[in-house]
Protein backbone atom coordinates (compact mmCIF):
# COMPACT_ATOMS: atom_id res chain seq x y z
CA UNK A 1 0.00 0.00 0.00
CA UNK A 2 2.73 2.33 0.55
CA UNK A 3 4.50 1.81 -3.24
CA UNK A 4 7.17 0.21 -1.77
CA UNK A 5 9.05 -1.22 -4.96
CA UNK A 6 13.00 -1.60 -3.57
CA UNK A 7 14.67 -1.34 -0.22
CA UNK A 8 15.82 2.13 -1.57
CA UNK A 9 12.04 3.23 -1.22
CA UNK A 10 11.54 1.66 2.29
CA UNK A 11 13.43 5.10 3.96
CA UNK A 12 10.47 7.60 2.78
CA UNK A 13 8.18 5.14 5.14
CA UNK A 14 10.25 4.16 7.96
CA UNK A 15 11.91 6.70 10.25
CA UNK A 16 15.15 6.17 11.21
CA UNK A 17 16.09 4.32 8.54
CA UNK A 18 18.51 5.18 5.24
CA UNK A 19 19.98 3.09 2.43
CA UNK A 20 22.34 4.48 -0.19
CA UNK A 21 24.74 3.31 -2.74
CA UNK A 22 28.65 3.95 -3.02
CA UNK A 23 29.91 2.97 -5.98
CA UNK A 24 28.69 -0.53 -6.25
CA UNK A 25 28.46 -0.87 -2.80
CA UNK A 26 24.96 -0.39 -1.03
CA UNK A 27 24.62 0.20 2.59
CA UNK A 28 21.75 -0.32 5.06
CA UNK A 29 21.52 2.07 8.21
CA UNK A 30 19.27 2.14 11.02
CA UNK A 31 19.46 4.91 13.55
CA UNK A 32 22.51 5.87 11.86
CA UNK A 33 24.92 2.36 12.70
CA UNK A 34 26.14 1.11 9.28
CA UNK A 35 29.04 -0.39 8.11
CA UNK A 36 32.10 1.69 6.28
CA UNK A 37 33.36 -1.19 4.65
CA UNK A 38 31.27 -3.96 2.84
CA UNK A 39 33.10 -5.07 -0.13
CA UNK A 40 34.58 -8.16 -0.24
CA UNK A 41 33.71 -10.52 2.23
CA UNK A 42 32.91 -7.42 4.66
CA UNK A 43 29.24 -7.72 5.64
CA UNK A 44 27.24 -5.16 6.49
CA UNK A 45 25.87 -4.63 10.29
CA UNK A 46 22.33 -4.42 9.32
CA UNK A 47 21.02 -7.68 8.61
CA UNK A 48 18.71 -8.41 5.26
CA UNK A 49 16.70 -12.05 5.55
CA UNK A 50 14.38 -12.62 3.19
CA UNK A 51 11.76 -15.29 4.40
CA UNK A 52 14.26 -15.80 6.77
CA UNK A 53 17.43 -16.39 4.87
CA UNK A 54 20.20 -14.21 5.04
CA UNK A 55 21.05 -11.92 1.76
CA UNK A 56 24.48 -10.83 2.83
CA UNK A 57 25.49 -8.97 -0.86
CA UNK A 58 24.22 -5.46 -2.07
CA UNK A 59 22.77 -7.43 -5.68
CA UNK A 60 20.74 -9.53 -3.19
CA UNK A 61 19.07 -6.68 -1.12
CA UNK A 62 18.35 -4.42 -4.47
CA UNK A 63 16.15 -6.53 -6.12
CA UNK A 64 12.82 -5.61 -7.15
CA UNK A 65 9.90 -6.30 -4.38
CA UNK A 66 6.90 -8.31 -6.18
CA UNK A 67 4.11 -10.46 -4.27
CA UNK A 68 5.13 -9.19 -0.93
CA UNK A 69 3.22 -10.15 2.24
CA UNK A 70 5.25 -7.83 4.49
CA UNK A 71 8.35 -5.99 4.93
CA UNK A 72 9.53 -6.13 8.48
CA UNK A 73 12.28 -3.58 10.29
CA UNK A 74 13.50 -4.46 13.12
CA UNK A 75 15.60 -1.57 15.08
CA UNK A 76 18.93 -1.78 17.57
CA UNK A 77 20.75 -5.00 18.18
CA UNK A 78 18.79 -8.50 16.87
CA UNK A 79 22.10 -11.02 17.61
CA UNK A 80 19.93 -12.97 19.21
CA UNK A 81 17.34 -13.74 17.51
CA UNK A 82 19.18 -13.53 14.10
CA UNK A 83 22.98 -13.86 15.16
CA UNK A 84 25.71 -12.44 13.72
CA UNK A 85 25.07 -8.88 11.30
CA UNK A 86 22.13 -7.61 12.86
CA UNK A 87 24.17 -4.99 15.15
CA UNK A 88 22.29 -2.36 13.59
CA UNK A 89 19.09 -3.99 13.33
CA UNK A 90 17.39 -6.13 10.46
CA UNK A 91 15.23 -5.91 7.73
CA UNK A 92 12.81 -9.10 7.05
CA UNK A 93 11.12 -9.88 3.50
CA UNK A 94 7.98 -12.35 4.02
CA UNK A 95 6.52 -13.15 0.01
CA UNK A 96 3.18 -14.13 -0.39
CA UNK A 97 2.67 -17.51 0.15
CA UNK A 98 0.71 -20.67 -1.80
CA UNK A 99 -2.52 -21.09 -0.28
CA UNK A 100 -5.01 -24.43 -1.21
CA UNK A 101 -7.85 -22.11 -0.55
CA UNK A 102 -8.75 -21.10 -4.02
CA UNK A 103 -7.16 -20.33 -7.60
CA UNK A 104 -6.00 -16.71 -8.08
CA UNK A 105 -4.25 -14.76 -10.05
CA UNK A 106 -3.23 -10.98 -10.47
CA UNK A 107 -1.43 -8.62 -12.82
CA UNK A 108 -0.49 -5.01 -12.20
CA UNK A 109 1.51 -3.07 -14.85
CA UNK A 110 2.78 0.54 -14.62
CA UNK A 111 3.73 3.04 -17.10
CA UNK A 112 5.68 5.63 -15.96
CA UNK A 113 8.24 9.02 -17.64
CA UNK A 114 11.43 8.23 -19.12
CA UNK A 115 9.52 4.84 -21.07
CA UNK A 116 9.55 2.84 -17.56
CA UNK A 117 7.52 -0.10 -17.42
CA UNK A 118 7.05 -2.17 -14.59
CA UNK A 119 4.85 -5.26 -14.67
CA UNK A 120 4.22 -7.62 -11.59
CA UNK A 121 1.98 -10.78 -11.86
CA UNK A 122 1.17 -13.93 -10.05
CA UNK A 123 -0.75 -17.10 -10.32
CA UNK A 124 -1.62 -19.42 -7.14
CA UNK A 125 -2.67 -22.88 -8.27
CA UNK A 126 -4.57 -25.25 -5.90
CA UNK A 127 -3.85 -28.81 -6.85
CA UNK A 128 -5.40 -31.20 -4.59
CA UNK A 129 -6.37 -30.61 -0.78
CA UNK A 130 -3.28 -30.28 0.75
CA UNK A 131 -0.89 -29.01 -2.48
CA UNK A 132 -0.21 -25.97 -3.88
CA UNK A 133 2.27 -24.04 -6.31
CA UNK A 134 2.40 -20.67 -6.88
CA UNK A 135 4.63 -18.35 -9.33
CA UNK A 136 4.93 -14.93 -9.56
CA UNK A 137 7.16 -12.67 -11.88
CA UNK A 138 8.04 -9.10 -12.27
CA UNK A 139 9.83 -7.46 -14.59
CA UNK A 140 11.37 -3.63 -15.48
CA UNK A 141 12.22 -1.83 -18.73
CA UNK A 142 13.33 1.43 -18.83
CA UNK A 143 14.71 3.81 -21.58
CA UNK A 144 17.22 5.45 -19.10
CA UNK A 145 16.80 9.25 -18.51
CA UNK A 146 20.40 10.30 -19.99
CA UNK A 147 21.91 9.55 -23.11
CA UNK A 148 25.14 8.31 -23.06
CA UNK A 149 27.11 8.97 -26.60
CA UNK A 150 30.40 6.38 -25.67
CA UNK A 151 29.81 2.78 -24.72
CA UNK A 152 27.79 1.29 -22.38
CA UNK A 153 24.04 1.75 -21.49
CA UNK A 154 22.01 5.23 -21.17
CA UNK A 155 21.96 6.47 -17.33
CA UNK A 156 18.78 4.76 -15.33
CA UNK A 157 18.36 2.58 -18.10
CA UNK A 158 16.94 -0.85 -16.38
CA UNK A 159 16.01 -4.08 -18.31
CA UNK A 160 15.26 -6.91 -15.25
CA UNK A 161 13.10 -10.05 -15.00
CA UNK A 162 12.86 -11.56 -11.97
CA UNK A 163 10.72 -14.84 -10.94
CA UNK A 164 9.67 -17.08 -7.70
CA UNK A 165 8.24 -20.31 -7.56
CA UNK A 166 7.19 -21.44 -4.06
CA UNK A 167 5.16 -24.86 -3.05
CA UNK A 168 3.09 -25.71 -0.49
CA UNK A 169 2.29 -29.40 1.04
CA UNK A 170 0.44 -29.94 3.85
CA UNK A 171 0.46 -33.35 5.42
CA UNK A 172 -2.86 -35.11 6.29
CA UNK A 173 -2.93 -37.75 8.93
CA UNK A 174 -2.85 -40.45 6.04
Amino acid sequence: RAGIRDISRLELVTPGFSYGFIGSDSKIAIRGANSNNTYGDNSSIAGFFVDGVYRPRAAQQSQGYFDVERIEVLKGPQGTLYGRNTFAGAVNLYPNRPSTEALEGGIKTSFESFGRTITDAFINVPVGDDFAVRVALNTRDSDGYIDNNGAGSDLGQEDGFNYRVSALWTPTED
